[in-house]
């Protein structure tokens, strides 16, 4: 259907301007889920992933993304997994791959494994360690309302006094953390995964999807506090 208004429209002589902009631009808004299909069968063809002791390979047509584990900076797994590398180039594979669910866990693993002896070592020399999130709205004056409706924080500093928020600069002091962890909020009435850190005073939630390490930020909530996290 979208063929026979679309491909008429571009090629009639008769018809005034106005009519064959119009017709096209229907044929357009008609073709639009046959050309988005067409792209998922491509993207997912040829899809693999090999884990490997010391890194994995992803194969997506035809080309082939290495990386080692230390060389990993960036681990978000969500309803897909993103991985940076130090020079920042990412990877991302999501749900059509198969074995998801087994797979993202080892990859939290190995890159957790390299990346907290590093942030104990920095923290206990007086510095801090970033964790940033994803931005959804990136500009305009609703930018940061809309990041807060859609709980996307800008991220967070950890050192030897606390955690920061980074775009409010508000802290809360190991000492006064009641709770942290992962728990289940709501973005209407869609339910959505939040990494959460709770005192008497303040409470910061960001969506674990958008947040970089949160495998590392739990980590060292629980170094820094010595309570174990909520579920």
């Amino acid at each position: 259907m979208s063929l026979v208004c679309f491909l008429p429209a571009l090629f009639e002589t008769n018809q005034n301007l106005v009519t064959r902009v119009g017709i096209t631009i229907l044929g357009l808004f008609v073709l639009t889920p046959f050309i988005l299909g067409v792209y998922q069968l491509i993207r997912l063809a040829g899809v693999s992933l090999g884990l490997y002791e010391n890194g994995l390979v992803f194969r997506r047509l035809g080309h082939a993304y290495i990386t080692s584990w230390d060389e990993v900076v960036s681990f978000i797994y969500g309803t897909a997994v993103r991985l940076e590398k130090s020079g920042g180039e990412v990877i991302e594979f999501g749900p059509s791959l198969q074995g998801l669910d087994e797979i993202a866990p080892i990859i939290s693993k190995q890159t957790l494994q390299r990346m907290l002896p590093k942030a104990k070592v920095t923290i206990a020399a007086g510095g801090s360690v970033q964790f940033h999130s994803l931005s959804l709205f990136k500009g305009g004056p609703a930018r940061k309302v809309m990041n807060q409706f859609a709980h996307a924080a800008s991220g967070y500093k950890v050192d030897s006094r606390g955690i920061t928020q980074l775009e409010t600069v508000v802290c809360i002091p190991w000492h006064d953390v009641l709770e942290y962890g992962i728990a289940i909020g709501r973005l209407g009435r869609v339910p959505i995964d939040l990494f959460v850190v709770r005192s008497d005073q303040e409470a910061f939630e960001t969506r674990l999807p958008l947040l970089k390490n949160s495998h590392l930020l739990l980590a060292l909530c629980e170094e820094m506090t010595g309570i174990n996290p909520i579920a």
